[in-house]
């Protein structure tokens, strides 16, 4: 291990020691086990590295940000306001604190034939409360146990686009895209218990799989990174078959439609006993259920007078407006929240001061500062990404850059003519990915590949 590392090592060993003697942070044995398969992981990943990459690096200021994150941004006001852990979606936050709770009362309560259905208490959010289950199961119910967690599955996912891009080209400056795990509003999500760090780890690990079907028969990964995705996120899941079969991608092979019925059947077997197939698609596809989602999605939209007249233009009522207005729903889309910038620190400050009275407040307001520098960040590279192509021409870029520049075209468009204006946390779907892209093409060129 180079010296880099073991500083690394010893300053992360430092400050998360640091964090757990802050009183509102509590040490376990649980965390300790947590903490230690984390550097173990990365030890895995470093010695499986073949080009000196130091993912060790990546994974330690991955976890130091994501951990001071969550203290700072997330426990400190949620537990000021008693709201960490809550029973029921609070409207005031994020669903991540409804998750973590059923995930707990499961630990405490035991899964068994009663509680089970409480995996199956949010509309298609299944997976993602097995996932919280499961971790705290094994490492105890710390808060920090699934941010640890989190951070791991982000270096994880961020290291298959890195194998895309490098499946042709041994530029080591590629190893920048890693630090596409840092991306502010990226982080935020690692720090709570939520779906999008696995949403990201599945859609990035089938973009890799489905790729890699050009050189290799290999599709039971590309099968099992589509099936998790289908359980954290079915409507992203199936943007991105939809996606798979646009690109004219082997997806749909003779082996794979084999391989598809065979893990079927048992699967479908098996879930009808524990649960009934029937509560599952009522969960997914109920039109009450729907509706509820679509009518809470429009009340958010209702507050802003803004939104309401944006959706009023460019809203695809017809067939016309739907398709002549896409690159206007693609940049609103790309730059929500409204106003974009938000950037009164002294404010914040001064919430924190006064934590007890204004919890709420600076969880909300720091929230919006990570969100505004992440859009900065995106439309830096969006502009950067777009003028290189002006100049150049697709032709500049390698068979694996045109392969991510088509599903970030593909996602955006899709997303943004349908959900453009209260879906500002689906460029998470994009958002390494373009990081990635701008990284790829300031660093190397198109090289034929014979």
């Amino acid at each position: 291990m180079k010296n880099s590392s073991l500083i690394l090592f010893f300053t992360i060993f430092f400050l998360t020691t640091f964090i757990f003697i802050i009183p509102f942070v509590q040490f376990t044995f649980g965390l300790l086990l947590c903490m230690s398969s984390y550097f173990i992981f990365g030890l895995i990943l470093q010695l499986k590295e073949k080009n000196n990459f130091n993912w060790f690096n990546v994974l330690s200021i991955k976890l130091i940000l994501t951990i001071l994150v969550a203290v700072i941004f997330v426990q400190l006001p949620l537990l000021e306001g008693d709201t960490l852990r809550t029973s029921f979606q609070d409207g005031r936050l994020m669903d991540s604190n409804y998750y973590d709770y059923i995930a707990l009362e499961l630990v405490n309560i035991g899964l068994n034939k009663d509680t089970f259905h409480l995996l199956f208490s949010t509309w298609s959010s299944f997976g993602v409360i097995s996932y919280i289950y499961i971790v705290y199961f094994i490492f105890g119910t710390n808060y920090l146990v699934i941010i640890i967690v989190n951070s791991a599955l982000s270096v994880l996912g961020i290291s298959f686009i890195y194998k895309i891009l490098s499946l042709n080209t041994n530029n080591r400056n590629l190893k920048s895209i890693s630090y596409g795990i840092l991306l502010p509003l990226f982080v935020y999500y690692d720090a709570t218990p939520s779906k999008e760090t696995l949403t990201f780890l599945f859609i990035a690990a089938s973009l890799f799989y489905n790729y890699r079907l050009k050189y290799s028969k290999k599709y039971l990964a590309l099968i099992f990174s589509l099936l998790g995705l289908f359980i954290i996120r079915p409507n992203v899941a199936l943007l991105l078959l939809g996606f798979f079969l646009i690109s004219k991608k082997k997806l749909l092979s003779i082996n794979t439609f084999i391989s598809i019925l065979i893990i079927i059947f048992p699967v479908y077997y098996i879930v009808d006993k524990i649960i009934g197939v029937q509560t599952i698609i009522d969960s997914y596809f109920s039109l009450d259920t729907l509706l509820k989602m679509k009518s809470k999605a429009n009340d958010l939209v209702i507050q802003s007078p803004l939104k309401i007249k944006i959706i009023e233009l460019f809203d695809g009522t017809t067939f016309t407006k739907l398709v002549l207005f896409i690159p206007f729903r693609l940049i609103i889309w790309l730059v929500l929240p409204f106003p974009i910038l938000y950037f009164n620190f002294y404010e914040l400050y001064e919430n924190f001061i006064s934590m007890e009275l204004n919890w709420l407040s600076f969880y909300h307001n720091s929230y919006s500062i990570l969100r505004s520098f992440n859009v900065i960040f995106l439309m830096y590279f969006i502009y950067k990404i777009s003028i290189k192509l002006l100049k150049n021409g697709l032709s500049y870029l390698s068979p694996e850059q045109k392969y991510i520049f088509n599903y970030i075209i593909y996602i955006a468009v899709v997303v943004s003519s349908f959900s453009f204006a209260n879906s500002s946390r689906y460029r998470i779907l994009i958002e390494p990915l373009v990081f990635a892209l701008f990284i790829s093409m300031k660093y190397f060129k198109n090289k034929k590949i014979n």
